[in-house]
């Protein structure tokens, strides 16, 4: 599979970055951004796992060694920012491009 994104030299000059950053717990929800955007598959934008099953929020915790609270919240903020989208199969999907090459 190939991955979905190399993330842009600007990242962190982006202001809905920033904004995240700064809001509670702003640096875990971009580390959750980061390791999904690297995660993502590169055609479907869908975060699944190398046995090709979409993640459970409880498997992308494990997989990032972040606690399934941590996981929870950070994917509820990214989908209002517009980062994600959750498929009725609770699929993870990656649905911008606006902050990778």
């Amino acid at each position: 599979m190939e991955r979905f994104a190399n993330i842009r030299n600007d990242f962190f000059e982006q202001e809905t970055i920033k904004r995240i950053y700064k809001s509670e717990n702003g640096a875990s929800v971009l580390m959750v951004l980061l390791a999904l955007f690297v995660s993502a598959d590169k055609k479907t934008g869908n975060v699944i796992m190398d046995n090709g099953k979409a993640h459970t929020m409880e498997s992308l915790a494990e997989e990032f060694d972040f606690t399934v609270d941590k996981v929870k919240k950070a994917i509820k903020l990214l989908e209002k920012e517009g980062f994600l989208m959750i498929l009725n199969d609770k699929t993870v999907r990656v649905v911008t491009k606006d902050y990778i090459d």
